[in-house]
């Protein structure tokens, strides 16, 4: 059972590192982008001017060209800049240009280069989408390939029932070789259509990632939406129209170019990251695993999510975990305060999950989550006070989600300077 935990840690780690690789390198094309406006803007400006330029019709193209004339860039006349003129070629009309002065020997004005330069950032920006886009796709594929071999490895009549081998094959063949052959076989081919094998493994083996809460039809759309920008340069077409909900699709229509955001491309990390959990949490379902096992979705994801502020991830990992009901009383209670505070710090309301969440036969700590969770700070800080540190050490106070609006108050100041040198304790592990 610990391959299972082993391979579900390698994909959180793998989408915790594809994360930090959107955001930097979001990061380095942003300030590129930034730069590149401000040192260029004259060139990118011209570049803008000779477009409009070029870009009117036949009559009102000498028209527009007496137009920028007379516009200023960044406070400066496009004439104290620039000359341009119209010329009549054999077979289409050119515009010429002079750059005056300064602006002749300096790179930064010349539209040509700013132009290309910004397109470059453009493109880089496209690469990163394409990259994030594929990479979410090649961490589910090679964690769900992880779940089809193991299931396949467990009940291999279930999965070759009826598969004929040959006898040429068995006699020349260790049985157990000869089957984990076919089980590479049979993976790889399956894993070329990897949204199917999720249909085989609910039909196999029970293992089905929307029992609980919906995500594979979200899922599908980033699985489609992946195949247009690899392959169809992000234009919609009838496959992504016909395999993906309106829902998520929105109201795009054939020959659309799909905008991917910022939003968009930290959601489909969430959602990659969710479906995951899901994947995780049915396998450990069906293979009835320990409780200790659990506590690799809860900590891994779902305590990291709370304290990275990742809410959308940590509500969809407690709110998997709250629905088990084999756990200790103990591990329901903290899965429930977790799942309400993610609930809570995006807005969401948690009255009606509190009223039915006695903690009158619990001990101190319990007690506090709650009043952090109703905003009572004063009763936070009394009951600390009282209870310090057999409820909370310095540590859980300091860092755990719970304690977030408590350490935004002076109270809060105040306990930690009456506790100053538990508060500058850490851990390293």
């Amino acid at each position: 059972m610990i391959i299972l935990a082993n391979e579900f840690t390698k994909a959180i780690t793998e989408i915790e590192a594809l994360t930090d690789y959107y955001e930097s390198f979001k990061n380095v094309i942003t300030e590129s982008d930034i730069k590149l406006n401000d040192e260029y803007k004259i060139g990118i400006g011209l570049s803008n001017v000779f477009d409009k330029i070029m870009s009117a019709d036949e009559p009102d193209r000498a028209i527009a060209l007496d137009d920028a004339r007379t516009q200023r860039l960044y406070d400066i006349p496009v004439n104290d800049i620039v000359d341009m003129s119209l010329e009549n070629t054999f077979d289409a009309k050119i515009l010429r240009y002079l750059l005056k002065g300064k602006y002749a020997t300096d790179e930064r004005y010349a539209p040509s280069i700013a132009r290309k330069k910004y397109h470059g950032i453009e493109s880089q920006r496209e690469i990163l989408i394409r990259s994030v886009l594929a990479n979410i796709i090649i961490i589910f594929e090679m964690y769900l390939s992880s779940i089809y071999r193991f299931l396949i490895s467990i009940r291999p009549e279930i999965y070759f029932e009826g598969a004929t081998v040959k006898f040429s094959e068995i006699i020349t063949n260790e049985i157990e070789d000869l089957i984990n052959e076919k089980i590479i076989q049979e993976v790889s081919k399956k894993m070329r259509e990897s949204l199917t094998v999720l249909d085989i493994i609910k039909q196999k083996s029970g293992i089905d990632v929307d029992r609980n809460i919906k995500i594979r039809k979200e899922f599908e759309e980033i699985y489609y939406r992946r195949n247009l920008f690899v392959h169809n340069n992000g234009a919609i077409n009838e496959i992504y129209l016909n395999n993906v909900e309106k829902e998520y699709c929105g109201n795009y229509s054939k020959k659309d170019r799909l905008v991917c955001d910022d939003i968009y491309l930290c959601n489909a990390i969430f959602v990659l990251k969710k479906i995951t959990c899901s994947l995780f949490y049915e396998l450990l379902k069906s293979q009835e695993a320990p409780h200790e096992l659990y506590s690799v979705l809860s900590v891994s994801v779902g305590f990291t999510a709370l304290c990275k502020g990742e809410y959308i991830v940590a509500e969809y990992v407690y709110g998997l975990l709250r629905r088990y009901k084999d756990f200790l009383f103990v591990e329901k209670a903290m899965y429930e305060v977790n799942y309400m505070i993610a609930l809570k710090h995006q807005g969401k309301p948690i009255n009606h999950l509190l009223k039915g969440f006695d903690v009158s036969a619990m001990t101190e700590n319990y007690i506090i989550a709650k009043e952090c969770l109703l905003g009572n700070n004063e009763k936070v800080y009394e009951m600390l006070t009282k209870t310090y540190p057999e409820s909370f050490d310095a540590i859980s106070i300091r860092d755990w989600p719970i304690f977030i609006d408590f350490r935004e108050t002076e109270l809060y100041g105040k306990f930690k300077a009456e506790h100053i040198d538990d508060f500058n304790e850490y851990i390293f592990s």
